[in-house]
């Protein structure tokens, strides 16, 4: 799966949203931890700071819902 999805990229750059449970946060972990991908995981979600370790940690790749994406999209701008 990691390959496939980008994770074994030389840029790639993982952000992990607590918690980590269920298929979406165990997948994520094992597919960056599989593809030596770095990861950031961010304590908690608060769209203004997840924006900036978007652009500061120059993120490649986050799971999240749709939900989540609507709370910080403005924060992206």
């Amino acid at each position: 799966m990691g390959p496939a999805f980008g994770y074994a990229q030389p840029d790639a750059c993982v952000l992990h949203l607590l918690p980590f449970c269920g298929t979406y946060g165990c997948m994520q972990t094992m597919a960056a931890l599989y593809c030596g991908a770095p990861m950031v995981v961010h304590h908690t979600f608060e769209p203004a700071s997840t924006a900036r370790l978007l652009r500061e940690q120059r993120i490649t790749l986050m799971g999240c819902t749709d939900e989540l994406i609507q709370y910080f999209w403005p924060d992206l701008a």
